[in-house]
């Protein structure tokens, strides 16, 4: 019951996903976009996993692997932040 509800909570994402990505293309912000749904997918990932340890009865486990997934989106935020701090950098020196 929960894959079969999980895959209508998917489909029912994909149109206003297109319309996000869409918007993304036209703003010249694609690369952000990517980066936004990678993210959230990977957030998603480890929720989902973590909540099937803790009704597996490891709650450390559950937890470990949460903490394991805001360490993958903070690696995955870098290049966005060095890009950040790089704009920040030029505009200070100007």
């Amino acid at each position: 019951a929960a894959a079969v509800m999980g895959i209508y909570c998917i489909a029912a994402l994909a149109e206003p996903l297109v319309y996000l990505r869409d918007i993304a293309y036209e703003t010249g912000l694609n690369g952000y976009f990517t980066l936004m749904i990678k993210c959230l997918c990977t957030a998603f990932i480890c929720k989902t996993a973590a909540d099937i340890c803790r009704d597996c009865g490891e709650n450390g486990i559950g937890s470990k692997v949460e903490l394991g997934g805001r360490a993958m989106i903070i690696l995955q935020t870098l290049p966005l932040l060095k890009g950040i701090f790089d704009t920040a950098k030029q505009m200070l020196m100007e």
